[in-house]
């Protein structure tokens, strides 16, 4: 796992010159239903990273500008001896009028704290919209809204719309499961913990309960960690050699 170098907060100045905000492309590209297609679909249309084979990854998304969230779970995930933190996206938020020194802030202490980011649909929409400068939109065009990592399909929606659809009956969840690379898919972007299984075949995934630790069997699995934003913050530990996964409320 990344330390975490820039401080607690992302609502102070940013501190240091961020230059002039830029406007951002649209999205310009299609994303297959396919993670194999799907994976490194960044902003900017470059390759997605793929890092060497981590046992124990800690997981979470939608920090929505809490990076002193983002930063307490990075360092819990040390204590527990995550080799990797991933963030399912929406680091930053579109829509509260932040100033571009508070965007870039939060853009830079999750490339520092994580070891991948996905892109989720406010970095798209601070794209679109020109919020960002011109160093923070070059590094978030990097970051993809799909991945494939350690064999685990990740994806800020679904693969349908990466940036804008909520996976939230079993149909949707069912059709992600036969998409994924592996036992187990993520996503975020419901701001709900939430745990799916099927079959490879099944149309139709079912909804298990995300307490205790979970333990993988012939199904396929498909979680949510939940999201650092809200009243009820949340992340996931999940164990690649063990195939188990573990929520874990941040207080």
């Amino acid at each position: 796992m990344r330390g975490g170098g820039h401080g607690d907060r992302a609502d102070g100045d940013g501190g240091g010159e961020h230059g002039e905000r830029v406007p951002g492309p649209a999205l310009s590209h299609e994303v297959s239903s396919c993670w194999g297609a799907a994976t490194g679909a960044s902003l900017s249309g470059a390759t997605g990273r793929v890092g060497s084979a981590a046992v124990l990854v800690a997981v979470c998304a939608d920090v929505h500008l809490h990076v002193t969230r983002l930063a307490r779970v990075a360092a819990l995930a040390r204590e527990e001896g995550a080799e990797e933190l991933w963030c399912l996206g929406d680091v930053v938020d579109a829509l509260l009028g932040a100033p571009p020194a508070v965007l870039a802030d939060a853009v830079a202490r999750a490339t520092d704290l994580c070891d991948l980011v996905l892109a989720g649909n406010h970095e798209l929409w601070a794209l679109q919209r020109g919020l960002f400068d011109a160093a923070t939109a070059a590094a978030v065009q990097d970051w993809s809204a799909v991945e494939e990592r350690h064999g685990v399909g990740l994806v800020h929606g679904s693969l349908d719309d990466p940036y804008l659809e909520f996976v939230t009956t079993p149909l949707q969840a069912g059709r992600l499961l036969r998409a994924a690379p592996g036992w187990l898919a993520l996503h975020g972007h419901t701001h709900t913990r939430r745990l799916w299984a099927a079959t490879d075949t099944a149309p139709h995934a079912r909804k298990l309960a995300t307490r205790g630790v979970v333990r993988a069997g012939e199904e396929r699995l498909l979680a949510c960690p939940g999201a650092l934003t809200g009243s009820r913050p949340s992340w996931l530990l999940v164990d690649l050699r063990e195939r188990t996964l573990e929520w874990r409320p941040l207080r």
